[in-house]
């Protein structure tokens, strides 16, 4: 008999569990629904037949990052900006173009306290004009692409050129990037990345904000690991993944294709690697990341900015490199943060010409 009431009080507590994990999972995309309506979300991010995706155009909404509210204005090309505003296709005046990933967009930071917003507010006091063009998720193939565009199509005239190459894009060209027979940016159809844990998290996370918080604090509970613990294992950064010698060769190939449309077109080219937290870490000053860019740019005869060395302190303490990555980095992310921000345009107002 006591066997059965135990049964029964077990059947009937997994129930309620059942019950109640279904509930809370409903209620939290609901959340979600109710959450994108009245703060956009990444709706500001539009698909694009050309080169895959940009920024919608004369946008102001209200984003959030890490829990924070950030603003996100475009004008009328679909760069972010410090306010909508047209954007005059002729100057006669020196303009630079930035073009980047989620980096360069500025993730999390108001316009103005981005490293390009900065450098947009010194350089206007100059009569320089600063267009921002990077969306997040960009890599070579979309840096070719948009810039080809904007230069034929839409008949933007600029001087120069700044491309701040991420270590991710390097597995994007690889895995998620194609062409199509008219050599516009396509996603790479690979389903086996659909059943992947990575995707799979991806899908909680977006849609299942309050669920994925909940697992990952009983995850970071039963499995704890340090911020630094995921910098160490982080192989995306290291460059040592199975994609990292197919990624170099499709980028290298359309920053190739990059450098001579900007020769065809008189624009002085420049380009910029930078540190994730994981080569903070390591003390990787000579990585995969800047040796391959360094090779390419000065066969190229390109201005190649290097920040690795204004993060990286060879022979430095852990606790002088943890205090690195909490100084210039989001918690527990790999963007810069504001002050990592200033950082990038403080040393480009020294490097660049």
């Amino acid at each position: 008999m006591r066997k059965k009431e135990r049964k029964k009080k077990i059947i009937t507590i997994i129930r309620i569990v059942i019950i109640t994990l279904i509930i809370f999972i409903i209620t939290d995309y609901i959340f979600k629904l109710i959450h994108k309506k009245y703060n956009s979300g990444t709706d500001y991010v539009i698909p694009n037949q050309i080169f895959h995706h940009t920024l919608e155009k004369n946008l102001i909404i209200n984003n959030f990052f890490q829990y924070k509210k950030y603003q996100i204005i475009t004008n009328s090309l679909g760069f972010r900006d410090s306010k909508i505003r047209e954007i005059i296709k002729i100057t006669k005046n020196r303009r630079i173009v930035f073009i980047g990933d989620s980096f360069t967009e500025g993730v999390g930071l108001d316009y103005e306290k981005t490293f390009v917003g900065i450098i947009d507010n010194v350089f206007s006091k100059k009569n320089i004009e600063v267009l921002n063009a990077a969306v997040q998720s960009y890599s070579p193939k979309i840096y070719y692409r948009k810039i080809k565009y904007l230069i034929e199509i839409e008949k933007v005239l600029f001087t120069d050129l700044v491309v701040f190459i991420d270590i991710s894009d390097i597995e994007d060209e690889a895995i998620y990037y194609d062409v199509d027979k008219n050599n516009n940016v396509i996603s790479i159809k690979n389903e086996s990345l659909k059943f992947s844990f990575g995707h799979i998290k991806r899908i909680i996370q977006d849609n299942f904000f309050f669920t994925f918080k909940v697992l990952s604090f009983f995850k970071q509970t039963i499995f704890p690991t340090s911020a630094y613990d995921r910098y160490k294992s982080f192989k995306r950064a290291r460059l040592d993944n199975t994609y990292s010698n197919y990624g170099f060769k499709e980028s290298i190939n359309y920053m190739n294709k990059l450098y001579d449309l900007c020769k065809e077109n008189n624009i002085n080219l420049t380009i910029a690697v930078y540190p994730w937290p994981t080569q903070i870490y390591e003390e990787d000053l000579e990585s995969k990341q800047v040796k391959v860019w360094y090779k390419w740019s000065k066969s190229k005869n390109v201005k190649l900015i290097n920040y690795f060395p204004k993060f990286i302190k060879k022979n430095s303490s852990e606790f002088e490199r943890k205090l690195i990555i909490k100084k210039y980095y989001f918690e527990n992310d790999v963007h810069f943060n504001m002050h990592g921000n200033e950082l990038i345009s403080n040393y480009f107002f020294i490097e660049f010409k």
